[in-house]
């Protein structure tokens, strides 16, 4: 992974993240690394649907954890990046993770995590449910929260290879 973000410091992607719902270990290993600071500008965590809301300035367009809520929420995010980076429209990014995770008591709707990527060019996402583990066991809120977390690494993989 050391690897990923050698990569990534060399290139001038600006990226904003926004993680709501779990995920939050990525910005730690995202930026607990010398360099950080090249490339990802902030790290948004609305953790309440009221924070959710606040972050989007406005309702979310279907669900806290949807597929378009995700999107809705890495455009915020590159509008951000933008904002807050160096300005280089091209190469800013936002990163959005939204999750609903394993919690007590146990939610009957399923849990999953949502990952989207904006750039200027494209919109991108990755939906994974995490209902079952692979011994058929449910998942515990640790191991949601890894695959949160790879599933922020898979995005910047993507972005590095666009």
């Amino acid at each position: 992974m050391g690897d990923l973000f050698v990569r990534l410091a060399d290139t001038p992607w600006q990226i904003a993240m926004v993680l709501s719902g779990g995920g939050s270990g990525a910005v730690g290993i995202c930026f607990r690394r010398a360099g950080a600071s090249v490339n990802f500008v902030e790290a948004n965590i609305p953790y309440s649907r009221a924070s959710l809301e606040s972050y989007l300035g406005a309702p979310p367009f279907d669900g806290y954890a949807s597929v378009d809520t995700a999107q809705q929420a890495a455009t915020v995010a590159r509008s951000r990046a933008i904002r807050l980076g160096n300005g280089n429209e091209q190469r800013s990014a936002g990163l959005a993770l939204l999750a609903v995770l394993p919690t007590e008591p146990s939610r009957q709707d399923g849990c999953r995590v949502v990952v989207a990527l904006q750039t200027a060019n494209e919109s991108k996402t990755w939906v994974q449910s995490i209902d079952k583990a692979t011994d058929g066991e449910r998942h515990d809120r640790s191991s949601a929260e890894s695959i949160a977390d790879h599933m922020v690494i898979v995005a910047i993989e993507h972005l590095l290879s666009l």
